[in-house]
């Protein structure tokens, strides 16, 4: 459980780090939700169990 805490953390300060020094510009982030509305449900889901 930490380890998902710590990799939903990191990506959130990347996130604010790419749009606090300009990497990634300010309507950036439509253009992401929409590939990754698209891409999430393509990836294979896998459990713990297998």
């Amino acid at each position: 459980m930490t380890v998902i805490i710590a990799n939903l953390f990191i990506i959130m300060a990347s996130g604010w780090l790419f749009r606090r020094f300009g990497i990634v510009r300010e309507g950036a982030a439509e253009a992401f939700n929409q590939y990754l509305y698209y891409l999430a449900p393509s990836c294979p889901h896998h459990s713990e169990n297998s």
